[in-house]
């Protein structure tokens, strides 16, 4: 399971925004996000590109981690 991952199951346990969380925590820690190779800039653009990645999550590894009793 990768960092990313981590965060938004943390975030659906704590019932809050998984894309927020996530943002939070990356960018206290100076990172942000690529698509395509290009660096995303902003909280705005790293926010939408994390809210697309938790929809892709929640649709294919979320299932997943159920069955296994992870999440």
């Amino acid at each position: 399971m990768s960092r990313l991952e981590a965060l938004f199951l943390l975030a659906q346990r704590n019932g809050t925004d998984p894309a927020a969380t996530a943002w939070e925590a990356l960018s206290a820690d100076g990172l942000a996000l690529s698509r395509d190779g290009t660096r995303l800039d902003g909280e705005e653009a790293n926010l939408a590109e994390l809210r697309a990645r938790f929809d892709r999550f929640a649709r294919l590894r979320l299932p997943t981690l159920r069955c296994l009793g992870v999440a």
